[in-house]
């Protein structure tokens, strides 16, 4: 009987430790995406994608990739812009870190961006360029912004320099 106790409590130990394991998996997993954006020297390129920040904790962050491709022979100047959706309630609470080829090129808080300011980044020349937008809430973020989140369309628009 003690026997068949311990291999129980053995059992149960590990289901525990999975079920945690694959909840903390779940917590922090985004809707990650790879956005292509091919450029082409006869005009204005826009592109939209719906983005969705929601069960971020302080110290966590998430990030989306958006590879721009064409039009090798030309530099673009590319604006990036955030316009709310649905909910915000969580975008005083985030930053924002844009990375171009793995260079920072701009860094703002999600609610100013949300508020109408824009990012403008010039594209190199060059076969592939990659943009990396880094979303990350501060590690002295508190219980405020729990449970909260934020829906929101990022918009970009390139154009030849």
């Amino acid at each position: 009987m003690k026997k068949l106790s311990y291999i129980l409590v053995f059992v149960l130990s590990a289901l525990v430790i999975v079920g945690i394991v694959i909840g903390i998996v779940l917590l922090t997993r985004q809707s990650d995406f790879d956005k292509k954006v091919t450029l082409t020297g006869d005009g204005v390129v826009q592109a939209e994608m719906k983005c969705s920040l929601e069960g971020l904790y302080p110290g966590q962050s998430a990030e989306y990739s958006i590879c721009f491709s064409g039009a090798p022979e030309e530099a673009f100047a590319l604006t990036v812009a955030f316009q709310p959706d649905d909910a915000a309630a969580l975008s005083p609470y985030i930053d924002v870190e844009l990375e171009l080829n793995g260079e920072s090129v701009a860094a703002e808080s999600l609610d100013k961006y949300l508020k109408g300011d824009t990012a403008e980044v010039t594209l190199p020349k060059g076969e592939e360029r990659v943009l990396i937008v880094r979303y990350s809430m501060p590690e002295e973020i508190g219980n405020e912004a729990q449970g909260l989140a934020a829906d929101f369309v990022l918009a970009l628009e390139a154009r030849p320099a």
